[in-house]
């Protein structure tokens, strides 16, 4: 029962402008192998960072490994997107790409990198710039002092330089880089 009054008076008194719960929301979303289970919460949590709704920059980029039946679909203009982890950097993608190659070993067919106008797509937080922030950096300070710890996806920080964006249709103007043919 302390433990619980303890907590409601630091959540109360907190001197920090973001929640361990909205910060751990990130990192489970940055975690690469669960960030699909908890696209809900992430879009739940979006408005309570109102500043990284938007980003700094006119493109971003994504590398894709698509099967041949994706790769059709792409090729004649009508790949569905959706809520996705995109690079400010194409060098970034270049380097996802080298790494998954190396992870996987084997290619699903077509490996390609994207370049897409954010004015084409709907940014929900720029993951890069939240993790630069002083008021963001002093939370996860807050709340690592106080003992919490937060999903091992937060370790990722802005090396990714990460933008969470939705995209609708996706096509063959955007792909810059073909990786495999």
């Amino acid at each position: 029962m302390n433990a619980i009054i303890a907590s409601i008076k630091s959540a109360i008194i907190a001197p920090v402008k973001y929640s361990f719960g909205d910060i751990n929301t990130i990192a489970r979303w940055q975690n690469y192998n669960r960030s699909s289970r908890y696209t809900g919460d992430l879009k739940d949590v979006a408005d309570h960072f109102p500043d990284f709704r938007t980003t700094d920059v006119k493109y971003l980029f994504r590398y894709l490994d698509l099967p041949d039946s994706y790769m059709e679909k792409l090729e004649n203009d009508a790949l569905q997107g959706g809520l996705e982890s995109w690079t400010k950097s194409l060098e970034t993608a270049q380097e996802f790409a080298k790494l998954s190659a190396k992870a996987n070993g084997e290619s699903k067919g077509n490996r390609i990198i994207l370049k897409v106008s954010v004015d084409e797509l709907q940014v929900l937080l720029d993951l890069d710039s939240m993790h630069r922030d002083p008021d963001f950096k002093t939370a996860i300070k807050y709340y690592e002092n106080q003992g919490k710890e937060f999903d091992p996806g937060l370790g990722f920080k802005s090396n990714q330089q990460e933008v969470i964006a939705k995209s609708t249709i996706l096509a063959r103007k955007h792909i810059i880089e073909r990786l495999n043919s």
